[in-house]
């Protein structure tokens, strides 16, 4: 399974990120990053002043949430 995680700095000030870590799992990598670039979209809309950097698709070992 595979979990959306999306690092978002802010604009005035770059080296202060903050992580976010989807709450769904995905069974496909493409799934995964289908969710990743959507949660990337509304970072602005729910932390103002902050940007999307990067994202990731974490993969997790069978019986794993999060790591």
């Amino acid at each position: 399974m595979y979990q959306a995680v999306v690092i978002a700095c802010m604009v005035v000030n770059p080296q202060i990120c903050t992580t976010f870590e989807g709450q769904q799992w995905f069974s496909t990598e493409a799934l995964c990053k289908n969710r990743a670039l959507k949660m990337a979209e509304d970072v602005h809309i729910y932390y103002k002043g902050y940007k999307p950097s990067s994202y990731k698709c974490r993969f997790l070992p069978n019986g794993a949430l999060t790591r």
